[in-house]
C-alpha cells in the first residue's frame, strides 16, 4: 500500500503513518516536558526556549499542530527575553494538552 500520509485521527491528533504505537510514549514524554516547561516559564533559566522548540517538534512530528503553535510562540518570546508575556499561552498550552489527555 503506498504511503497515504495522515491515516487516522485521535482526539485531534492527526497521526503520520507508522506513528499510532508509539502514542503513549508521545503522551508521556510531552506530560514530562510540560511540567519541565511549566518550571522554566517561572524560572530565568536560559533553556526556555531550546525546550520549547523542542516540544514543538514533538508536536509537530505527531500532527499536533495547535500544540506546536503555541510552543513556537512561546520559544519566539524566550528567545526574545519577553517572558512577562508567556502565561496566557501557558493556559492555552495546558488548556490542549489535557484535550488531548496529556496531563501537565
Amino acid at each position: 500500500m503506498p504511503y497515504l500520509g495522515v491515516i487516522r485521527m485521535i482526539k485531534g491528533l492527526t497521526i503520520p503513518e507508522g506513528l499510532e504505537g508509539l502514542m503513549d510514549a508521545f503522551r508521556a514524554e510531552i506530560t514530562q516536558d510540560g511540567r519541565r516547561l511549566i518550571e522554566l516559564i517561572h524560572s530565568t533559566s536560559p533553556d526556555l526556549a531550546s525546550h520549547a522548540h523542542a516540544m514543538r517538534g514533538k508536536c509537530a512530528l505527531f500532527g499536533e499542530e495547535p500544540l506546536a503553535e503555541l510552543l513556537g510562540e512561546i520559544e519566539f518570546l524566550a528567545e526574545n527575553r519577553m517572558r512577562e508575556n508567556m502565561e496566557d499561552l501557558l493556559q492555552q498550552v495546558v488548556e490542549r494538552a489535557r484535550e488531548l489527555g496529556i496531563y501537565v
